[in-house]
């Protein structure tokens, strides 16, 4: 008996033996399949980063970073830098303000427009806004600097521009959303309409300058139905003169007044004697800040009254700076 305990001691303590090497082996080898390795072993690894199957023991190399990828000119172009996000930014929250804004004078705009052939509203955006759509106009206004000669001159504005003006183009688009307008719609000399984007346009007549009679919409081929007109002059004073003269539609003198106008425009000597007198023309209307005028494209004519410059005056702050959107017939679907 005594024999036998001792065999089962030196066997249980093989057995032990065994099974110590077994684990440690396990351990250090890295032995993935090991079925008694403890549960930190089938986990990522805190140490290196690698999995029970990646372990190669605490003497391993940790495995190398990946490499960021560098990036390409291409990719720089399709990043927005945080000023450009900015002018986004105020694009999109303009046109909502502005749109929302517009919209509740919809009604009244086509009210006056079928009763008095013109509309005018005051305080349009409000004095704030006014401002900052004036300042814009400026940058624009020294932005052209390779504007025509003489005292009266025009630069596009589209959606593209937004990053030079973003209120200003933030208005065109607001403006033009009345081509929704169901009040308008009702007009029967307007219809349907429809907007162009890149038919807007912010004009400048400087100290000294004026413009001719002239009609917006010029032939059959023009579609531009109404007229909406923005002045963003915040120091307007009625001795600056700059007034819009409206002329009747039913003026017998149009088509000749019209045709001395594109004369003088292509370097003739006009007629004189076409300046709005008498009944002709409806009452002058001064570009006062934060004002919104509409008119018929179609049928009426319009002239811009010469601009008064004092001495004290630059070019800039006597300028008249007046943001343009038209609305045109909707084309017909096929």
């Amino acid at each position: 008996g005594r024999r036998r305990r001792h065999t089962m001691m030196v066997c249980s303590g093989f057995s032990f033996f065994w099974l110590a090497c077994s684990v440690l082996s396990g351990f250090f080898a890295g032995v993935g399949g090991f079925q008694w390795a403890p549960a930190a072993l089938s986990r990522p690894s805190v140490r290196c980063g690698a999995t029970a199957k990646e372990w190669k023991g605490f003497g391993a190399k940790p495995p190398p970073k990946p490499k960021k990828k560098k990036k390409t000119k291409e990719d720089e172009s399709k990043t927005f830098s945080a000023e450009e996000t900015a002018l986004a930014q105020t694009l999109l929250a303009s046109q909502k303000a502005y749109a929302a804004k517009v919209g509740e004078v919809a009604e009244a705009l086509a009210a006056s427009l079928a009763k008095d052939e013109v509309a005018v509203l005051d305080a349009a955006l409000g004095a704030d806004e006014c401002a900052e759509l004036r300042r814009e106009a400026e940058v624009m206004h020294a932005d052209f600097l390779a504007r025509p000669p003489g005292r009266n001159y025009a630069v596009g504005i589209r959606p593209e521009q937004f990053q030079r003006c973003p209120r200003t183009v933030a208005l065109t688009m607001a403006l033009s959303g009345l081509c929704n307008s169901q009040a308008l719609a009702a007009d029967p000399r307007l219809g349907a309409l429809a907007s162009d984007p890149a038919a807007n346009m912010l004009t400048c007549v400087l100290g000294g300058g004026d413009a001719p009679r002239t009609k917006d919409n010029i032939g059959p081929d023009d579609r531009r139905l109404l007229t909406l007109v923005y002045y963003p002059n915040p120091a307007y004073v009625p001795r600056r003169g700059g007034r819009l003269q409206l002329f009747h539609e039913n003026d017998e003198n149009d088509d000749d007044n019209r045709k001395d106008d594109d004369d003088a425009l292509s370097g003739g000597e006009p007629r004189a004697g076409i300046e709005p007198i008498g009944d002709d023309t409806l009452p002058g209307i001064e570009p006062r800040p934060d004002r919104l005028v509409a008119f018929y494209s179609k049928t009426q004519d319009y002239a811009v009254d010469k601009v008064e410059q004092n001495t004290d005056d630059d070019d800039i702050t006597a300028a008249r700076f007046a943001l343009t959107v038209w609305l045109g017939k909707a084309p017909q679907a096929s």
